[in-house]
């Protein structure tokens, strides 16, 4: 995979360029290169019910076997990898990233909210990206790491659960910096480490975490998820002054009754922040056992966009952060290969191996008790406040 070079690319006289990926960074992508005076002949994607995107024909992964000749435009976050073994099996040799494409000027580009976003924290990508060009490293696209079970809000479809801790507390993350310095050092690469709750600014120790690991080569960015209702305070201002620091401030409408403040207050002090209104929330469904095949089983967490966004809670690995918070809360049991324990006295290359065999795994236990998070799943109002504590009898 080589970056992506308009000059390059002319010269070779390719008939066919391809846009692999419809998501936001395909939205980048297309935009980039018309910014470029260039124009893609088709795009590519793995959801079989994609066959146009923004005027373009859309074809599947299997198809790519016909145009083995054609530049491919590698647009994909969560599912890169995938998509580079997809193009090895088709015989496509002309691969090409977006890092380039990433560093133009799009303020006259009319982006969605999701591209602008993306291009805010692209720091993450380009380390994504990097860790895609080294095979032999050890690299996630971005790790969640739970920092409270407290909240302002009381969401009834909070896909971290919140509602469901009988008793949530703020996780003590002094406590866990052995794990920490563990986890940090059996990955190689990380592209952003996303730091969340519950509401993040309760827990008046974040700064902690961002001081002490911001810094680390192997991460790409922080970022920190807030609901819009609480004001940080001063020493963790202070910390998400970083440039490797960005804030995600989710608007929830009238319950986000601080983002104002918060804008004016991030502004004032030049931290990156990103406001994102949501229309929707997906939903995985309830904790009961799925009666699906291997193969259903397969499929479906192979487009779950959470299937790869690995949690690290009070010293654990799991698979995504719906796992971790049903394990934590006491909703399911946890299985011998539902986490691995950085908290133990492993050595580091004993956690490196159980961590390569962990991010090959297809499935976790714990993906037969949920629907998924498609992207063109079931849906949900956001935000809708729930009056007290839940069961997984709420169903």
């Amino acid at each position: 995979m080589k970056a992506f070079s308009k000059k390059e690319i002319l010269e070779g006289n390719h008939k066919e360029i391809i846009i692999y990926g419809t998501g936001v960074l395909g939205e980048i992508a297309l935009a980039g290169m018309r910014l470029l005076g260039m124009e893609p002949n088709l795009f590519c994607d793995h959801d079989p019910n994609e066959t146009s995107y923004k005027g373009f024909s859309v074809l599947s992964p299997n198809q790519l076997k016909q145009h083995q000749s054609a530049i491919i435009v590698v647009a994909f976050k969560d599912f890169l990898q995938q998509a580079l073994h997809n193009l090895q099996n088709a015989g496509c040799k002309n691969i090409y990233h977006i890092l380039p494409l990433l560093e133009l000027d799009y303020q006259c580009v009319d982006l969605s909210s999701r591209a602008k976003e993306m291009l805010v924290r692209k720091s993450g990508y380009i380390t994504t990206v990097m860790a895609a060009l080294s095979p032999d490293a050890i690299s996630t696209q971005h790790i969640e790491i739970m920092v409270t079970e407290r909240c302002t809000l009381n969401c009834r479809d909070c896909s971290a659960l919140i509602p469901y801790f009988q008793k949530p507390n703020d996780i003590e993350l002094s406590s866990y910096w052995s794990a920490f310095d563990k986890l940090f050092e059996v990955f190689d690469y990380i592209g952003e480490v996303s730091l969340l709750g519950g509401e993040t600014f309760l827990n008046g120790g974040l700064w902690k975490f961002i001081k002490r690991y911001v810094d680390y080569d192997r991460i790409g960015m922080m970022a920190v998820y807030t609901n819009g209702t609480v004001i940080p305070n001063e020493k963790t201002i202070s910390a998400l002054k970083h440039p490797k620091v960005w804030v995600h401030i989710s608007n929830y409408g009238n319950v986000s009754n601080r983002i104002g403040e918060l804008e004016k207050l991030f502004t004032q002090h030049g931290i990156q922040y990103f406001v994102r209104s949501y229309d929707v929330w997906q939903s995985s469904g309830g904790f009961r056992l799925r009666t699906e095949t291997e193969n259903q089983l397969v499929d479906k967490v192979k487009t779950c966009f959470k299937s790869n966004c690995f949690s690290f809670y009070r010293g654990k690995l799991y698979r995504c952060s719906r796992a971790s918070s049903a394990i934590e809360a006491g909703i399911l049991a946890p299985s011998a290969e539902s986490f691995i324990d950085f908290c133990n006295n492993s050595t580091i290359e004993n956690l490196k191996e159980r961590t390569v065999d962990f991010l090959n795994k297809k499935y976790s236990t714990m993906c037969k008790f949920c629907d998924g998070f498609q992207i063109n799943g079931p849906g949900v109002e956001p935000a809708i406040q729930h009056k007290g504590r839940r069961s997984p009898n709420d169903e």
